[in-house]
Parts: C-alpha cells; sequence; structure tokens
C-alpha cells in the first residue's frame, strides 16, 4: 500500500502537528514535503525510501496507515523507537518524563557503550540535562552493570552497583515513570519497545529494587 499526501495530512492532524514539524522530526526536506502535501499544486510522487521513513514515524507515533486513504490513531500504550534517531528520541523521552515525575529511574543489563555507540554526541547533550535536572528535581537513577564491567558515564546524576555475572541479564531493561522500557543492540541496529503501563512499571520496578537492596557492591 502507498499512502498518498491525503493521508499525510490528515496523520498530521492526529498528531497535532504541521509540515514544518513533520520534516524536523523526520529529517526530509521541507520543500518537497510541502510541494507534495499541497492539494493545489501539481506534484511528482516522493520516492518510496521517503514514504516509508514518514510511515516510520507515524508508526512509532501510534498512528496507522490503513486501506482506502484511512488513517487511525492507535488505541495503544505500545512505542517502538529504532535506529539511532529512535535511540536518541527514547533518550529525550526519558528525561522528559524524569524532569516531569521524577522518581526512581531503574536501568539494569547495560554496557554502556552501547548507549555510546547510539547515542553519539547526543549522549553527552542527554546527560548534560539529566545533569541539570537533578537540581531542582527529585529523583533517584539506579543503574546496575556487570560485575566484569568497569565502564560508566553517567556518574553526574547516577548511582551505579555491579551484579554477579550468573544474575545479570544482557537485555537492557529502563523503569522510568510509568513505563517500562526493554532494549534490543544488534549490531548494525538496535529497537526500544516502551510500554507505558503504571501496574507493569510499579511491579518491575519493585523486583528491581529488591535485586538492588541485596547486590552490595556500590561504585
Amino acid at each position: 500500500m502507498t499512502i498518498s499526501a491525503a493521508q499525510i495530512r490528515a496523520a498530521n492532524g492526529l498528531l497535532g502537528i504541521n509540515v514544518t514539524q513533520l520534516a524536523a522530526e523526520t529529517g526530509l526536506n521541507l520543500n518537497n514535503l510541502n510541494q507534495f502535501l499541497s492539494p493545489n499544486i501539481s506534484k511528482d510522487n516522493l520516492s518510496k525510501k521517503t514514504l516509508d521513513i514518514i510511515e516510520e514515524f507515524f508508526t512509532e507515533n501510534m498512528v496507522v496507515f490503513t486501506e482506502n486513504e484511512g488513517v487511525q490513531k492507535k488505541d495503544s500504550i505500545a512505542k517502538i523507537y529504532k535506529g539511532k534517531d529512535g535511540f536518541r528520541r527514547f533518550m529525550d523521552d526519558v528525561a522528559d518524563t524524569v524532569e516531569k515525575h521524577g522518581g526512581t529511574i531503574c536501568v539494569s543489563g547495560v554496557d554502556e557503550r552501547q548507549w555510546e555507540k547510539w547515542g553519539g554526541k547526543h549522549l553527552y547533550t542527554y546527560m548534560e540535562r539529566m545533569t541539570e535536572i537533578k537540581k531542582s528535581v527529585d529523583f533517584e537513577f539506579r543503574i546496575l552493570i556487570s560485575e566484569h564491567d568497569d565502564h560508566e558515564v553517567a556518574g553526574g546524576y547516577a548511582t551505579y552497583k555491579k551484579s554477579k555475572e550468573m544474575f545479570f541479564s544482557r537485555t537492557p531493561l529502563y523503569i522510568y515513570g510509568n513505563k517500562k522500557a526493554d532494549i534490543l543492540f544488534k549490531e548494525n541496529s538496535v529497537i526500544v519497545w516502551v510500554i507505558e503501563d503504571a501496574a507493569l512499571a510499579d511491579g518491575r520496578r519493585n523486583e528491581f529494587n529488591l535485586q538492588w537492596k541485596n547486590t552490595s557492591d556500590e561504585i
């Protein structure tokens, strides 16, 4: 199914964004988008790659394109972030949530070299922001790393403990606010699944805090 200009305009409306914001979020050329989306201008179709980027953006924001030029807002609490841009948007969501709600943020199964790889320079912008948030928002950021890992980058706002290897999962888990995120790093890709559900987040937070309490090696 090839998505149409009318569907994209409708999807913009569901998210409450305009074409300028769509271009900024997707990294696509604003002039090309303006020409394609204008109902009064004769235009060429966008490339499949460009349409795929647009569709992925809306899918991540819970808007799907359906048959017969339909558009639907998904009634779901799940969100998926993919690739470098998606991973950076996930980091921004963590910072936004912490700034708004504070509380205890629980992280396990991490190798922060992956954060450096996929976050790039944005990682340091994110860490600077978290350090600033710490000055005015009451939160505790707990990170469990492997007992064999001495690489930690978030010491300005986080507390680290080392987990015994036999209890250490290599699939990172993030719990922040009322959200739970599972992260899958592959050689050439990264996917983050975020579920927003207070009961689920609190349950996993309780499990994490029990492990935290029973882990004595604080860095």
